[in-house]
């Protein structure tokens, strides 16, 4: 007995020794591989394949899905169109949308390829032909709201227009036409035009009428809206005159008269950029006009980059100036009289509009925009006639706003503590109470970081179609309101979020028309663990929705500007069946689309994967105390072969929050919006990226970004491997504000790129950005000072990187463009001046071109020297000569863009 229980032992020691064994050599195998692969470098952003980012698409049955890979081959378009379980696929280079219908039983897709060849694919089988010398293919839309396309139009090169029924294959041919124009608001008719006739073709009838004949001047048509009173159409067209091209705008019912050509506008502007649309009795035309401008520059446009080093002897000597910027207006276009008349003064935007109603944030009593700001009337709301003209002021603030309908007959809005809901009707004038939101059933849920902020409390998600409900969130959970007191307010969550931590969304996404028989899935999102789901709503008051499926992955846009691509489209259905495509990714696995019918089962039908040829990214939640007690989050970015045993340096990315963004799919590329690093590239090469969310209260924004970094420092110095005296930090815009101060407070940080920031709060409270001044954005936006500079001069003082320039540690590179009209280049240089005079390493790279970012070549010599910078000061590696010498340098265009291009 006992010599069995021995030889037992024996046989399972040895077992789990050659499993312990196994396992080790598997994490040796991996760690090896993960050592051998290539570090991203300038040749990756060119060969990076990815799913595109535009909608997919799934058939009416749900049986066949087809989906755009971008960059694949190298600088082309790839359209796939497959089964679900990928067993049949066929694939088109740089082909157009593809378009599913239905003839019969059998299952067919139209695709525009290349060579102008119609493919009509039968789907499933090896049936398929093409159709030469196609000019373009298009699905003809109804005009509302919950419409589905119905008809097919095909125009071939030799004037004949094919109508396919997509829903029975019913075909139509019509020969001699040379272009086909929808008509909005047409009672499905469409325009023909042939050899300068003008017909209309009645889509339920198939009957073509002659409307009228253009004679020869008239090239073609732009746009084209039909009165659904009258029927009369209105058209934008262009017109050869005198051997030039003139747009203009007319309209016919049998002949056709000219109302207003662009030689008789105003302000100079082209007529084929207007918007057109027909006011609610059709006796007039809403149009939009954008004011061309000439832009003067005094800056060569064959030096795109200047370079400012604090070795040079004396400042570079150039006059830059501020841009000019083209405005856009509204007008109103009587089509009886002709007189044109501006609904918009130069100081209003318009937030929404209809065939009866201009919603604009103004103040018309008072058009200086920086005066409303400091007496406290900041962009009202006001509603105009579009017909009359005539203007109401509402005495609702703009930044109250929760939501305007889609009938535009209705507006609902907040109080000023954002604790009552109302809804304003236009038609009368008049608003009522709908919810006081301080006193609800389970109490809305605002806790945040930014407590101090109310405009961050509550978003609306949605509508019913009539505007008679709302859905609106707190931090977690969705309520449904109606509007008119029907029903008391509804939280269809059942508080599940709040007690989770979990934010609900729709999976139709955010501002639909929503109806509450079609309301099944939501998203959810864990705010503390960042984990995403699915989850179905109980139909019934106050239940908790049901968990589908939760996981480590980004399935629904969240609020981060870490990387420029990360907006997820919305799950697309199929027509006639419960079937869905949505698109799902974390950090390890790029964007991929899957399937599902329930949201519970995921089956992933796209198989992309560029991230398994490199030492890709790892990423980890850190979790710690900020100075006040509250709980911060931020994200670390570490190399795939990190090696717990070395040290390495550590780059804090500054903008905003970023936690959100753990499971984050980065694609990487030379900059991320413009002007940040690119963390992929960054944690490939060696680096550690830290992202925290920012702490930033009002009055103290850029102290409590402050003491975000350096208890964070504190955090992160207890892990051996970084290493502290090797510290960076990089932002832009906002992000390069915060970086700007907290070098002048936080001396350990050795080195810092700040990109089109700002360094003078106090001089800057007076700017302005693209025409309007920037108190806004000082007071209550991302500044968050919370008072005018005359109010409070002491917290302006106390936040402005400028004031502390003297206790700078870190060796600085400033980039800024001349042309910035957001946040102007002469604060770049008075901070680069300052850095100079005081003795600080300091460089300023001057892009010439662009505004408040760089993009082309420009981005890739930034990304370059950014890197350069940075491996000098925190990997030890060479200076290049624009570090280590004296520059003065004028960079010419030509030498600029070779040296670029022989660094690939």
């Amino acid at each position: 007995m006992q010599l069995r229980k021995i030889i037992r032992y024996s046989i399972a020691v040895k077992r789990n020794t050659s499993i312990l064994t196994l396992f080790l050599f598997l994490i040796l195998c991996i760690k090896g591989n993960a050592q051998d692969k290539p570090a991203i470098n300038e040749i990756t952003y060119d060969d990076w394949y990815f799913l595109s980012p535009g909608p997919a698409y799934i058939n009416q049955d749900g049986k066949f899905i087809a989906y755009k890979i971008e960059n694949l081959p190298k600088n082309h378009k790839t359209l796939v169109l497959q089964n679900i379980d990928s067993s049949w696929k066929r694939t088109f280079i740089d082909a157009g949308i593809p378009i599913f219908a239905s003839v019969g039983k059998k299952s067919i897709c139209y695709i525009l390829g290349q060579h102008d060849s119609l493919h009509i694919v039968n789907l499933g089988s090896r049936e398929s032909k093409s159709i030469p010398n196609i000019k373009s293919i298009s699905l003809i839309n109804h005009n509302t709201w919950n419409s589905k396309p119905k008809w097919i139009a095909i125009s071939s090169r030799s004037k004949s227009l094919i109508l396919i029924n997509k829903l029975t294959g019913e075909k139509f041919e019509f020969k001699d036409i040379d272009q086909m124009y929808p008509i909005e608001y047409g009672n499905d008719a469409i325009l023909l035009l042939s050899e300068n006739k003008i017909s209309s073709l009645q889509l339920s009838t198939m009957k073509i009428k002659e409307i009228t004949s253009l004679g020869d001047s008239i090239i073609s048509i732009s746009k084209a809206v039909q009165s659904p009173i009258n029927h009369k159409i209105f058209t934008i067209a262009s017109k050869k005159i005198n051997g030039g091209i003139v747009s203009e705008i007319g309209s016919f019912d049998t002949i056709y008269k000219t109302l207003l050509t662009s030689e008789d506008l105003p302000i100079r502007t082209d007529l084929s950029k207007w918007t057109l649309n027909l006011t609610e009795n059709d006796s007039c035309l809403n149009i939009d006009l954008v004011e061309q401008q000439q832009f003067s520059y005094s800056i060569n446009k064959t030096t795109p980059l200047i370079i400012w080093s604090y070795q040079d002897n004396k400042l570079t000597p150039k006059n830059h100036q501020t841009p000019l910027q083209p405005t856009t207006s509204r007008w109103v276009l009587n089509t009886y009289t002709g007189k044109l008349t501006r609904l918009q003064s130069d100081t209003s935007f318009i937030i929404a509009s209809n065939s009866k109603w201009l919603i604009l944030s103004a103040n018309l009593e008072n058009g200086d925009m920086g005066k409303n700001e400091i007496q406290g009337t900041p962009h009202n709301i006001y509603i105009t006639n579009t017909t009359t003209g005539e203007t109401y002021d509402t005495k609702i603030p703009f930044i109250n706003i929760a939501k305007t309908s889609n009938t535009l007959n209705k507006i609902a809005y907040f109080s000023n503590d954002y604790n009552k809901l109302f809804v304003y009707n236009l038609d009368s004038k008049s608003n009522q109470p709908v919810m006081d939101l301080s006193t609800a059933n389970g109490k809305f849920k605002t806790d945040s970081i930014q407590e101090d902020q109310p405009i961050l409390k509550y978003k609306l998600l949605g509508q019913s179609p009539n505007f008679d409900t709302i859905y609106i969130s707190d931090k977690y959970d969705i309520w449904m309101i109606h509007t008119d007191n029907k029903f008391n307010p509804t939280n269809i969550t059942g508080g599940y979020g709040n007690k989770n931590k979990i934010e609900f969304k729709f999976i139709q996404g955010e501002y639909k028309i929503l109806q509450w028989n079609q309301l099944r899935y939501i998203t959810g999102f864990n705010t503390i663990t960042k984990k995403a789901g699915f989850y179905e709503l109980s139909k019934g008051k106050e239940k908790e929705p049901k968990e589908l499926y939760s996981g480590s992955d980004y399935i629904t846009t969240r609020p981060i500007i870490m990387n420029d691509h990360l907006s997820v489209p919305v799950p697309v259905k199929a027509e006639n069946t419960e079937a869905y495509l949505i698109v799902k990714g974390s950090t390890n696995e790029p964007f991929n689309l899957y399937y599902t019918k329930d949201f519970n089962q995921l089956i992933q039908v796209s198989t992309l994967n560029p991230t398994k040829k490199y030492n890709w990214i790892t990423s980890e939640l850190i979790n710690w105390t900020l100075p006040n007690g509250k709980i911060n989050q931020g994200i670390l970015f570490k190399p795939e072969n990190f090696d717990s045993s070395k040290k390495y340096p550590l780059i804090f990315y500054s903008y905003e929050n970023s936690s959100d963004g753990l499971n984050a799919p980065l694609r990487p590329k030379e900059l991320q919006g413009g002007s940040d690093l690119d963390i992929p590239t960054y944690a490939s090469n060696g680096y550690l990226v830290f992202c925290p969310d920012m702490y930033t209260p009002v009055g103290a924004s850029l102290v409590g970004a402050t003491e975000t970094v350096k208890s964070a420092i504190t955090k992160l110095s207890q892990r051996q491997y970084i290493d502290t005296s090797k510290l960076g930090i990089q932002g832009a815009s906002w992000g390069g504000i915060t970086s700007e101060f907290v070098i002048t407070q936080i001396p350990s940080i050795k080195a810092a790129c700040i990109a089109s920031a700002r360094g003078n709060l106090i001089s800057g409270f007076n700017s302005s950005a693209m025409g309007y001044p920037l108190l806004g954005a000082f007071i209550r936006g991302q500044i968050r000072m919370g008072k005018t500079l005359w109010e409070a001069p002491e917290i302006y003082i106390k936040n402005s990187a400028i004031m502390y320039a003297d206790k700078i540690n870190a060796s600085v590179l400033i980039m800024h463009t001349t042309k910035d009209a957001t946040l102007g280049f002469e604060d770049a240089k008075e901070f680069y001046n300052a850095l100079r005079v005081l003795g600080k390493k300091v460089w300023l790279l001057e892009y010439t071109e662009y505004s408040h970012g760089v993009r082309g070549t420009a981005a890739t010599d930034f990304s370059n020297r950014m890197r350069q910078f940075f491996d000098y000061f925190l990997m030890n590696k060479e200076a290049p000569d624009w570090i280590s010498k004296k520059t003065l340098s004028v960079i010419t265009k030509n030498s600029y863009e070779t040296k670029n291009s022989s660094t690939k």
